[in-house]
């Protein structure tokens, strides 16, 4: 196995822990994070925390063993793929309360490195002023697919906080193979009893698919029109089987799980959806280790700031997808003279989006019409 694919494999296993501390508890509600742009984000700031907080951030982003220089090269490359896609727009940014004074080389670094820009703020000023200020600025850089990363009252206090995270992602593609959208509206079992009448499309095509019954879920792959990009659906076989499967995540190894997939003629009916999903990481990250990073009396981010008394107060991130019918409008009927494979995801499902061996989105969809 060559050194870059062992770095992905755990960028990988790091999306799949967080995305399961986050997603454990809320099953019932759509949820989305884009894990790999804010593991970018965290290893920005890894370069500027010192002593024992770097080792946590280290250890809980799966880098042990790995040297900085390393692990610079690897996310130049990989940040190479997605800066000047149209299918992914990124906003990361900290907020640094003032008179702190920044190092001299941080904030170039992060811009270079990794995208991040810093932006001070004055406890002074009122919440909303620098809330609406951060807003306005994740939506330029996502194009207005993200309006409200930051909400007012809620996720920031200039008062209290010192250093604060910031990370926005909007995924949007056109498929490889388009939809066809049904007209009229289908059921989508939300649980083993109730249901909703909900917008389906449907596709028939030669797709990557299996049946795995280790996890008891069908698996798909849906390619999108701009190369290198799909979304794989997890499916259970049980319509109430997503908490289970989440449960599952950490002993699987997703890309492994792809790698099994064969081309099929394959019958598909899901669900149109949209999710917009908000999250505050901090509580995520300080169970899977990250706990000096967020303490004033045990951070240390001497490579960021001068005074002693700052931490992070809390990491906001918003992820937005959209996934419709949109795509090429060639004609890919499969093979008529054979009977297809069925994917009908007309119940709870985990997806991701990868970005060849990467996960850049991971997220399920339990109610469409959220």
């Amino acid at each position: 196995m060559t050194e870059k694919l062992q770095f992905l494999m755990k960028l990988n296993e790091f999306a799949t822990q967080l995305y399961r501390n986050c997603a454990t508890e809320k099953t019932n509600e759509n949820l989305a994070v884009a894990p790999f742009f804010l593991q970018n984000l965290l290893t920005a700031t890894l370069v500027g925390v010192r002593g024992k907080t770097a080792e946590q951030l280290s250890q809980t982003l799966m880098y042990s063993g790995q040297g900085i220089s390393t692990i610079l090269a690897n996310f130049r490359e990989l940040n190479s793929n997605y800066r000047d896609t149209e299918s992914i727009s990124v906003a990361s940014k900290m907020l640094v309360r003032e008179p702190a004074q920044l190092d001299e080389q941080f904030p170039s670094d992060a811009r270079r490195d990794f995208d991040v820009s810093i932006q001070s703020f004055n406890s002074r000023e009122k919440n909303f002023a620098t809330a609406d200020s951060v807003n306005k600025w994740v939506a330029e850089k996502t194009r207005q697919n993200v309006r409200e990363c930051v909400k007012r009252g809620e996720d920031f206090d200039a008062t209290k906080d010192s250093v604060v995270l910031i990370n926005a992602v909007h995924f949007g593609a056109l498929w490889e193979h388009k939809f066809i959208r049904q007209e009229r509206k289908s059921n989508f079992w939300i649980n083993e009893t109730q249901y909703q009448p909900t917008d389906f499309m449907n596709l028939r095509a030669k797709l990557r698919y299996s049946f795995c019954s280790d996890i008891s879920a069908r698996i798909l792959e849906l390619d999108f029109a701009e190369d290198d990009f799909a979304m794989v659906l997890l499916l259970p076989e049980q319509r109430c089987g997503l908490g289970r499967l989440i449960e599952q995540l950490p002993s699987i190894n997703l890309m492994y799980a792809v790698a099994q997939l064969r081309r099929q003629d394959v019958t598909v009916r899901m669900p149109r959806f949209k999710i917009d999903h908000g999250s505050r990481m901090r509580v995520a990250l300080e169970q899977m280790g990250v706990r000096d990073l967020f303490s004033a009396q045990t951070a240390d981010l001497s490579g960021i700031v001068n005074d002693e008394s700052f931490c992070v107060s809390e990491i906001i991130h918003r992820a937005s997808i959209a996934v419709g019918e949109d795509g090429d409008d060639g004609d890919h009927p499969g093979n008529p003279t054979s009977a297809p494979q069925e994917f009908t995801a007309d119940h709870p499902f985990l997806f991701f989006v990868k970005h060849k061996c990467n996960v850049v989105f991971i997220g399920h969809v339990a109610n469409p019409n959220q």
